[in-house]
């Protein structure tokens, strides 16, 4: 129930690996995408309207972008621990403290 699956000829060893899809599958991948979406969302998201932030916080353009830019500098460090730890400790470990942390930055 709920999985499908496919066999594939492979030449001389007889049929390959049989491939099946899962229900909890799909539901991981929709985790991801919305988590991957959020952050994303919240890399830019003052970008789109600075015109708004700069008025309503008297503030300039140029610091308005630096929110975003904030994202692309912090990345390049941070991408090795976070590879690190992917190896290490998995993907479920890696995501729900990428999740923790895109919480506590949301908040803040």
């Amino acid at each position: 129930k709920g999985a499908a699956s496919c066999s594939i000829p492979n030449g001389e060893n007889g049929p390959a690996p049989t491939t099946r899809l899962y229900v909890k599958r799909w539901a991981i991948v929709f985790l991801f995408s919305s988590y991957s979406l959020s952050n994303a969302y919240q890399w830019i998201q003052y970008g789109i309207i600075s015109n708004i932030i700069v008025k309503f916080y008297r503030v300039d353009e140029f610091t308005v972008d630096w929110l975003s830019m904030v994202y692309m500098i912090t990345y390049v460090p941070f991408i090795f621990p976070a590879t690190w730890l992917l190896d290490q400790k998995g993907l479920r470990v890696t995501a729900l403290l990428a999740n923790a942390l895109n919480c506590v930055g949301t908040w803040t």
